[in-house]
C-alpha cells in the first residue's frame, strides 16, 4: 500500500532523488515522472526488505507515452475513482482508425511487463480511462507471470464527460480490446471493474437527456469483436498456476461478448 516502508510518492519524490514530480491535473504529461519513479524503485536491491511501491495520490494523470510497469513493482493509487491514468491530448502510441497504417495491436496506456522477480506485480486502488475518439488506444496489457490487481477500474469515455474543460470529439469505431492478458502464470484479480460510460448528455449545447444518451450508446462505436477483457493464449501449464478473478464486473459493452477467454486453461 501507500503506507508500505519505502513507498515513493510520485507527486512528492524524495529530496535529492533527482526525480521529477508528477502533477495529476489531467493535462500535464506525467508519463516521464511516473516512469522514472517506477524504474527508481525497481532498481532497489531485492534483499533490502523495502517493497518497490510507487504511490499516485488523488489526481488525473495524463500520459503522452505508455507506462511500463517492471516485473515485481507495485503501482498504487488512492482509490479506483480518485487516481486515474488517461491519454494526453497527443498520445505517442496510437494511430487513428482512418490511417491505413493502423497496426493490428492497439497501443496500451499501461504495460505490466514479464520478467523474473521475487515479488508479484501489483496494481491497486486506481483506474484507467481511455477516450472513445481514439480508435487504437486501450487501457492495460498484462504479460507479468505473477501478479495481483485489487480495486481497479477501467472504462471508455468521452473526454468531455470526464474532463469538462477538454472539449468533445466524435467517437470512432473501436474493435481493439480494452484489456489484453497474455500471461501464463499465477494471477489473482480482486474487484475488477470494466465498463463503457460517462458520455456527455450535451449535444450542440443542449442536454439531450438519458434516453437519447442510451440510444447513442447502443448504436455506439464498439464493433462486434470488441471486448472489455480478452485473455488470449494464456494456458496455465505449471501445477500451481491459476488465473483467478474475484468479482469480475464487466458491463455496458455492445460487442458479441464483454469478456472472452480464448485458448485459456486454469481459470
Amino acid at each position: 500500500s501507500w503506507e508500505s516502508p519505502g513507498a515513493l510518492n510520485a507527486v512528492r519524490p524524495p529530496a535529492g532523488s533527482g526525480l521529477l514530480a508528477a502533477v495529476g491535473d489531467g493535462f500535464t504529461d506525467d508519463a516521464p515522472a511516473i516512469q522514472a519513479a517506477l524504474h527508481h524503485v525497481a532498481a532497489r536491491p531485492s534483499a533490502s526488505g523495502v517493497w518497490p511501491v510507487v504511490y499516485l495520490p488523488r489526481g488525473i494523470y495524463a500520459l503522452a507515452t505508455p507506462l511500463f510497469l517492471p516485473a515485481g513493482v507495485a503501482l498504487v493509487g488512492a482509490a479506483r475513482h480518485l487516481t486515474r491514468l488517461v491519454p494526453a491530448t497527443k498520445f505517442d502510441g496510437y494511430i487513428r482508425r482512418d490511417d491505413p497504417s493502423t497496426p493490428e495491436e492497439p497501443a496500451f496506456l499501461l504495460h505490466v511487463m514479464e520478467g523474473a522477480a521475487p515479488r508479484e506485480s501489483i496494481l491497486s486502488h486506481m483506474g484507467i480511462t481511455v477516450w472513445n475518439h481514439l480508435a487504437n488506444v486501450s487501457a492495460l496489457r498484462w504479460a507479468a507471470h505473477t501478479g495481483i490487481i485489487r480495486q481497479f477500474q477501467a472504462q471508455r469515455s468521452s473526454r468531455c464527460g470526464a474532463l469538462p474543460d477538454a472539449g468533445c470529439e466524435h467517437s470512432v469505431p473501436i474493435d481493439a480490446p480494452l484489456h489484453l492478458v497474455t500471461s501464463s502464470a499465477r494471477l489473482s484479480w480482486f474487484t475488477f471493474y470494466l465498463e463503457d460510460c460517462c458520455r456527455s448528455h450535451v449535444v450542440n449545447g443542449v442536454d439531450v437527456g438519458p434516453l437519447a444518451y442510451w440510444d447513442s450508446f447502443l448504436a455506439g462505436p464498439q464493433q462486434q469483436n470488441y471486448r472489455h477483457l480478452l485473455v488470449r493464449d494464456a494456458g496455465i501449464t505449471a501445477p500451481q498456476g491459476s488465473l483467478r478473478f474475484y468479482q469480475l464486473n464487466c458491463e455496458h459493452g455492445t460487442g458479441e461478448a464483454i469478456c472472452e477467454f480464448d485458448g485459456v486453461r486454469g481459470v
